[in-house]
């Protein structure tokens, strides 16, 4: 089952087992509701199906992650409006750079707080072909994560099922990651007073990020 599996459904026979069964469990924790297999699958999710899963995923998360693409559909509009904080990621080239103007700008229009939008740099090249100093003045020198290139580890971790993040904590793409994901935890764990963190966020800690 993914959520394509649900567009035709009885809202009446959508219960906790049958989203619980569309979840995949990894051996760190993190649960996935995979997503379409194909175009055509794709094409059947909609702001229904959207809002047929969500509660159950809020209620059963501490952090929802979506990975919602670069289209503005009907589902993905859906997911930004109920968004604590997006992530807005471009490659370190002029097109890529252009695309984030015109969302930025798409979310002003949309009347969206740009507060909770952060820019992320990924490097997908071996050489800079646009500097991060260059990057951030065409968006009036809003504050830019960067994640550094490292391809040979990208693709072991996609080929292995791995996340780099535990593969490789300590190599530069890695502290990028564990960073980000430490900072935009660290308000809720604070909130929450948490006794513990998860082991990367509490070695994040001792390294006094």
């Amino acid at each position: 089952l993914t959520i394509s599996s649900l567009h035709d459904w009885n809202e009446e026979t959508v219960d906790e087992a049958v989203l619980a069964q569309m979840l995949s469990r990894h051996p760190s924790g993190i649960q996935l509701m995979p997503a379409p297999q194909t175009p055509s699958e794709a094409e059947q999710v909609n702001s229904r199906s959207v809002d047929l899963v969500w509660p159950y995923l809020q209620g059963n998360s501490t952090y929802l992650v979506v990975d919602a693409g670069s289209q503005f559909s009907d589902p993905v509009m859906t997911v930004l409006e109920r968004s604590d904080i997006i992530l807005l990621v471009m490659a370190p080239e002029m097109a890529s750079v252009k695309s984030t103007a015109d969302a930025l700008d798409t979310f002003t229009q949309l009347g969206y707080d740009l507060n909770k939008v952060l820019l992320v740099i990924n490097n997908i090249f071996p050489g800079q072909f646009l500097p991060v100093k260059r990057i951030t003045p065409m968006f009036k020198d809003r504050y830019a994560y960067e994640i550094p290139y490292d391809s040979d580890r990208f693709v072991h971790a996609i080929v292995s099922g791995q996340p780099l993040v535990t593969a490789a904590p300590k190599s530069e793409a890695g502290m990028a990651l564990i960073t980000l994901a430490y900072k935009l935890s660290l308000r809720h764990m604070e909130s929450a007073k948490k006794a513990q963190a998860t082991p990367l966020l509490e070695w994040m800690r001792k390294q006094k990020v």
